[in-house]
């Protein structure tokens, strides 16, 4: 009895990228990026699916190229909406208070 593998037809049918590109990117906010590599990456998504996905490397890598790059442009945005919403509540503050006094 195999309790790991939740259903023969899902773990011998090849998954679709939409499929590995979720997989890839739960693989990726656990993984070192410093000691993970791209074997380390399609042994997990082929023990997630219950078959050898060696055979689709170059979709994987491609798949990891395009997880890493959403995650650091959102990382970006997220960073530039916060320094300009400070400087720009500086300027505002200042031009306010001199305001005042005159």
């Amino acid at each position: 009895m195999t309790s790991k593998v939740k259903s023969n037809k899902k773990a011998k049918a090849e998954p679709t990228r939409q499929e590995m590109h979720a997989v890839v990117v739960n693989i990726l906010k656990e993984v070192d990026f410093n000691t993970a590599t791209l074997s380390d990456i399609l042994r997990q998504l082929g023990t997630h699916f219950g078959i050898d996905l060696m055979h689709r490397k170059a979709e994987v890598k491609d798949i990891i190229t395009d997880v890493i790059n959403s995650m650091s442009d959102d990382e970006e945005e997220g960073e530039g909406e916060d320094a300009e919403d400070n400087a720009e509540g500086g300027d505002d503050a200042d031009k306010d208070g001199d305001e005042d006094d005159d």
